[in-house]
């Protein structure tokens, strides 16, 4: 088959399609990747610590319902606290499932101890509040107080743990996101410089015979016919264009 000129120019003009859907299809492979990085921070490290903090407005959604009934007796606090002590139970529940380092699992299950170890200070004062027994004000201002403390102080230690993460991923992405540019970059100049490559060969390749059969005919149009055959590796309508020249510069110098 003929690979004519105009395949050529087909073929050229493909090449750089390819060479930049290439590049535009990497960039795009690589952007997602950063996209899901990010989505990925966002959805871990970043929940954890909300899923923490929560639950120490929990506690204090405990600690507000069981006073308000310790002070007034109103049992619509106490329906108040434990509405919080079973979504502190929910929240705890959830945090045992996004935990997977050793770390980060072992104050997890202390936080759940001393919200059971705090539970149970509760009953206790709850127990003193229905047989009218002051002691539950002992309570309040001794275990109470010290096991609340305890339990922010291991929610902090945990939220700290989540933010350390948090500031190493978003290092880790940050790095990675610069590794993008300078990729896409590359890439890119690569492509442009494959297209100048590709676009300047096959000038030459068409353009090379042209000069070479005008210079020719420049040389025996003044009357130099002892020229030889212009030689050229075209195949296509350029080559059968040169091949024709050189039978009638043979023609035209043969002596008549």
């Amino acid at each position: 088959m003929k690979f004519t000129v105009a395949k050529k120019l087909i073929l050229g003009f493909l090449s750089v399609l390819f060479l930049f859907g290439l590049v535009a299809g990497l960039s795009n492979y690589e952007l997602g990747n950063v996209n899901r990085n990010y989505n990925k921070l966002i959805d871990g490290n970043v929940s954890e610590v909300i899923l923490v903090k929560t639950l120490k407005a929990e506690l204090m959604n405990e600690a507000g319902g069981i006073r308000g009934y310790l002070l007034t007796g109103d049992s619509t606090y106490l329906s108040d606290y434990e509405s919080a002590r079973k979504r502190m139970e929910h929240h705890i529940e959830q945090l045992h499932k996004v935990t997977d380092q050793n770390e980060e699992k072992e104050l997890s299950k202390e936080l759940e101890v001393l919200h059971n170890r705090y539970q149970s200070i509760i009953d206790k004062e709850i127990k003193f509040k229905l047989e009218d027994n002051n002691a539950y004000m002992s309570l309040v201002e001794t275990s109470d107080k010290q096991v609340s403390q305890e339990f922010n102080q291991k929610a902090d230690e945990l939220v700290k743990f989540y933010e350390s993460q948090l500031n190493a991923s978003i290092a880790e992405t940050t790095d990675y996101v610069k590794f993008v540019q300078v990729f896409v970059l590359a890439i890119t100049l690569a492509a442009i410089v494959a297209a100048m490559l590709i676009a300047y060969n096959i000038s030459r390749i068409i353009s090379r015979p042209i000069n070479l059969a005008a210079t020719t005919i420049d040389k025996v149009a003044g009357g130099d016919l002892s020229q030889e055959d212009i030689k050229v590796k075209n195949s296509d309508e350029i080559g059968e264009l040169i091949l024709s020249l050189n039978k009638g510069f043979a023609v035209c110098g043969q002596p008549g």
